[in-house]
């Protein structure tokens, strides 16, 4: 999601930040399209097209998809963490923008709503329909609902992290990262996690490495070296998982623990791809286009609809047609697919609706702003 361009104009966009947030989407996509081959869907009838990835298993196919499946954790951190390095510089809240992701949220949903009722009728459940209606009250891309939520917070974090030296900001990022990513990924549910805290010690981690640590984060060979590093250690983990999972029952159908935004490796992976994309000092409009479009991509291929009933009738066209003995060309293919059409999608919308939508929200914000405004006031 290019959620930076709702939120704060950057007149010099990195295309090598840009170009992450690009591969970002496609993690993300990728992670969703397996989550639909792994996962049970009670609103349709069929299941067989199901791969059961939640259980253990010395199948380096299966482990593989286990791994990758794990990779819309590394999008998502991907996505925080460059929204956390730009808004670190931020010191005001633009209520304008965040309005029209707000709308912008709504009407996608809602464009889907109306297009499914027409083809399915009668067929889309009420309570479904309900959380059509209300995606960011309900969290159909918890992602959004979390980040409408925590950009407010920034500017106060912001001064919170200003108020620290050195040393305490240090014992503060690094009591986060245990906390929150090494004590979660071993016992999830310890010290009350949730995704706004999870995010608020992300943020502070990434501004000490703003703050003071900008010969290291600046080292695209340092980077490079634990960027692999973390990938090798964490598709270790991944196999050793497996097989302790064989042999303890305990963990036999936990195989999909890793699969957690509290994931330690995906973090630092995270941080790391982050620093070397930074210092990718080139421009590509392309690219830059392309990131642009990102959360429109993002709302369309995770539409509450398109999840719950398109992407598990394609699995099942495949799965009876073509089988799994090729999944992973079907599962790489799929994602491709799916991310151009929500690409094509996504442009369609920009240069149509989503015209009306940005000009709309504007008047909609400012004659709310003026409502809100006199309450407040009369109240004061």
């Amino acid at each position: 999601m290019e959620l930076n361009q709702y939120i704060h104009n950057n007149k010099e966009r990195q295309s090598g930040v840009e170009a992450l947030k690009v591969i970002a989407v496609v993690c993300i996509i990728l992670s969703h399209v397996i989550q639909t081959l792994c996962t049970n869907n009670s609103y349709i009838l069929y299941d067989d097209y199901i791969l059961d990835l939640s259980e253990a298993t010395l199948s380096l196919k299966l482990i593989g998809l286990q791994f990758l499946r794990s990779f819309g954790v590394l999008g998502n951190h991907i996505f925080f963490v460059c929204s956390a390095w730009f808004l670190l510089d931020s010191n005001r809240i633009n209520t304008k923008k965040w309005f029209h992701m707000l709308l912008e949220v709504w009407t996608i949903s809602i464009l889907f709503t109306v297009g499914a009722l027409l083809l399915m009728k009668d067929q889309i459940p009420i309570k479904l329909l309900i959380k059509c209606f209300f995606p960011t009250t309900f969290a159909n891309n918890w992602y959004m609902t979390c980040y409408l939520l925590f950009y407010p917070l920034h500017t106060m974090l912001n001064r919170f992290i200003g108020f620290l030296n050195q040393k305490t900001h240090f014992r503060l990022a690094i009591a986060s990262f245990v906390v929150y990513f090494v004590a979660n990924s071993v016992i999830s549910g310890l010290f009350f996690p949730s995704s706004i805290l999870l995010w608020m010690g992300i943020y502070i981690i990434v501004g000490y490495m703003k703050k003071y640590m900008g010969k290291a984060s600046n080292n695209i060979k340092v980077n490079v070296i634990v960027l692999s590093i973390t990938f090798v250690l964490f598709f270790t983990c991944q196999i050793v998982w497996n097989c302790a999972g064989i042999k303890f029952s305990f963990l036999n159908s936990k195989m999909l623990h890793w699969n957690s935004n509290y994931n330690p490796f995906w973090l630092i992976s995270a941080l790391c791809m982050l620093n070397i994309a930074r210092n990718l000092k080139f421009e590509n409009n392309l690219i830059n286009y392309i990131s642009g479009l990102s959360l429109e991509v993002y709302l369309i291929h995770e539409n509450i609809l398109v999840r719950t009933y398109f992407r598990p009738y394609v699995f099942d066209y495949l799965h009876h047609n073509y089988g799994y003995e090729h999944v992973y060309l079907i599962v790489f293919a799929y994602t491709i697919a799916l991310f151009l059409a929500s690409l094509i999608c996504a442009i369609i919308y920009r240069k149509t609706i989503g015209r009306l939508v940005k000009t709309a929200s504007a008047r909609l914000h400012n004659a709310l702003g003026l409502v809100y405004t006199g309450l407040e006031n009369k109240i004061i």
